[in-house]
C-alpha cells in the first residue's frame, strides 16, 4: 500500500530508533523512537537513507528508502 513520504513499521518486540536523511530536502534528521507494533512517517520527496537502531539485538540496520513505501522492521 503506497503512502506519501517514507513509513517505518516496527514489528519487533522492542523499541527501535530511526533516523532518515533529508539530502536535498528540508526536514528533521534526528533519531525518533518507534515503540513495538507501531509505525511513523517522514515527509520525504526523494530516495534517502534510513538508520534503524534496534533495542532487541543492539544492532543497526541501514536501508535505502523510497517515498511512497512502508518498510517493515521485524
Amino acid at each position: 500500500m503506497a503512502m506519501s513520504g517514507v513509513t517505518i513499521a516496527n514489528m519487533t518486540s522492542a523499541r527501535i530508533d530511526v533516523r532518515i536523511t533529508a539530502d536535498g530536502e528540508q526536514g528533521g534528521t534526528a533519531f525518533y523512537a518507534i515503540d513495538p507494533q507501531r509505525c511513523d512517517s517522514w515527509n520525504r520527496e526523494n530516495m534517502q537513507v534510513a538508520f534503524i537502531r534496534r533495542d532487541d539485538n543492539h544492532k543497526t540496520e541501514v536501508l535505502t528508502v523510497t517515498p511512497g513505501f512502508c518498510y517493515v522492521i521485524s
